[in-house]
């Protein structure tokens, strides 16, 4: 998304337990959209996807 812009995002899709969420990857922080995966999750399961996320990011096996 805006790619090669200073305002690019990577955009992703997180399937967890039969649910898709997606978000936006922007300078390492990850920006949910509806449905929210806190509303669904306990924070540690949350925490648990997120750093998931990031590690995939980190060893690009996903670029957004």
């Amino acid at each position: 998304m805006f790619e090669d812009q200073h305002h690019e995002r990577h955009k992703f899709k997180v399937t967890a337990k039969g649910m898709d969420f997606r978000g936006i990857m922007h300078k390492g922080e990850i920006n949910w959209f509806h449905p929210y995966p806190h509303r669904h999750f306990e924070e540690e399961d949350v925490q648990v996807i997120e750093t998931r996320v990031h590690e995939l990011f980190n060893d690009g096996t996903i670029s957004g």
